[in-house]
This record gives structure tokens, sequence and C-alpha cells, in this order.
């Protein structure tokens, strides 16, 4: 996926951009969810007063849902 190029990369932003509100517990606990409900999901937190660049959103977005990069996050 575009906005995840690296396992490093994608959780370098989920753990700095979610994991200050959410644990990595909560996020783990997580069905497996599509590309347009994490999209939405973030969507939500950005009105909520999430601070993300488009590429932070992207990357988030991307490495909830992809199986392997969500996997690799929850070890």
């Amino acid at each position: 996926l575009a906005g995840c190029s690296t396992d490093n990369n994608c959780q370098v932003v989920v753990r700095s951009k979610c994991v200050g509100c959410h644990s990595l517990g909560t996020l783990c606990r997580q069905p497996e969810k599509s590309d347009d409900y994490w999209q939405r999901i973030v969507a939500q937190m950005i009105r909520l007063e999430l601070t993300v660049s488009g590429a932070e959103r992207d990357t988030i977005v991307n490495c909830l849902a992809d199986d392997k990069s969500f996997e690799q996050l929850c070890r």
C-alpha cells in the first residue's frame, strides 16, 4: 500500500499519532476492518483535533487496513 512503505514507518506514525489517546491494545483488538472503515475513523479523529499531515493520515489508514502491517504493529 502506498502510504505504508515500511512496517517501521507504519509503527512510528500509529504510535505517535494514535497511541497517545488509544492504547495499542485497543487498536489491536479491532477485528479486521476495511480501508473505508479506517478512513472514516481517522476523519472522525481529525474532527476531534488529531493533527496529521495528509501523508500521515494515509499511513495510518493503510497500516490499520493492511493485514501484514496490522499484524506487525500488534506483535
